[in-house]
């Protein structure tokens, strides 16, 4: 990753809840389909999920030569129940 300098500006910001604002995840969040789209783009094998370890490359690997897609990971999004939201007035 690119060396980051990260200046904190103190201000309500009306979009954030209680006036919160991201402070640092917009630079993180693209690196691990970087590294699993350079991993793809050497070898051949798409890693569906992570961490990415050299047994999972290794899998995709014996998968490729066994004429199958290469690829590892979740077959499908997992069905996940959520509860009922739970709300909360703001602060007066």
């Amino acid at each position: 990753m690119p060396e980051v300098e990260t200046i904190l500006v103190e201000t309500n910001d009306p979009e954030g809840p209680y006036g919160a604002k991201e402070a640092g995840q917009g630079p993180l969040l693209p690196i691990m389909p970087a590294i699993a789209n350079a991993i793809y783009n050497a070898v051949g094998v798409r890693v569906d999920e992570v961490p990415i370890t050299a047994e999972k490359i290794f899998q995709g690997l014996q998968d490729l030569k066994k004429g199958k897609s290469g690829r590892v990971g979740p077959k499908k999004f997992p069905s996940i129940t959520f509860p009922e939201a739970l709300r909360v007035e703001p602060p007066q």
